[in-house]
């Protein structure tokens, strides 16, 4: 009896090309199928009209009084007394050197100043005035007709250390 030890290969180029062609076939047909025929809603999701969260009128607990930023100040060292020059009506152009929510930075900064001889402290005013964040004072140093003189003055205290700012004083709401 004779036995073949080697199988003859067969010829799978047919089956290959059929396979390849019927593959081809049937995802050309599936797409226009799908994008012909078949409803594009897959899913139909209602509109949701209620309301998503729920706010609660009382929370409960203990009602605490809205005092504002003003609570954190000590109210009583930041009243503008005699002691300053308040005569801010007739300013025009001015140089702002300080601005702090408390009058006890802004005394600090006028004994620097008068002991500084830098600067002359009868030329200095101190306004008041309120922001959105609170009330605010400013120190100021004298009075100028227009911005180009106070520029001037503000650059050559600048040349000796001293920061400074040319406002617009008639612009400063509640001053």
């Amino acid at each position: 009896m004779k036995k073949n030890i080697f199988y003859k290969k067969r010829n799978y180029k047919k089956i290959k090309y059929f396979s390849i062609f019927s593959i081809l076939v049937i995802t050309t047909f599936l797409y226009f199928f799908s994008n012909n025929f078949y409803n594009k809603n897959l899913f139909k999701i209602q509109e949701f009209d209620k309301k998503r969260y729920v706010l609660l009128d009382n929370l409960g607990g203990k009602i605490i009084p809205d005092f504002g930023v003003d609570i954190l100040e000590n109210l009583s060292n930041n009243s503008l007394n005699t002691n300053y020059n308040l005569n801010l009506e007739n300013i025009i152009y001015s140089i702002q050197l300080e601005i702090s929510n408390s009058l006890s930075e802004i005394n600090d900064k006028i004994i620097y100043y008068s002991n500084d001889k830098t600067i002359d402290s009868n030329r200095l005013y101190v306004g008041e005035f309120n922001s959105n964040l609170g009330k605010k004072f400013i120190l100021l140093y004298s009075n100028y007709e227009n911005r180009q003189l106070a520029q001037n003055n503000c650059n050559k205290l600048k040349t000796i250390g001293t920061k400074c700012l040319v406002i617009n004083v008639q612009k400063l709401k509640n001053l």
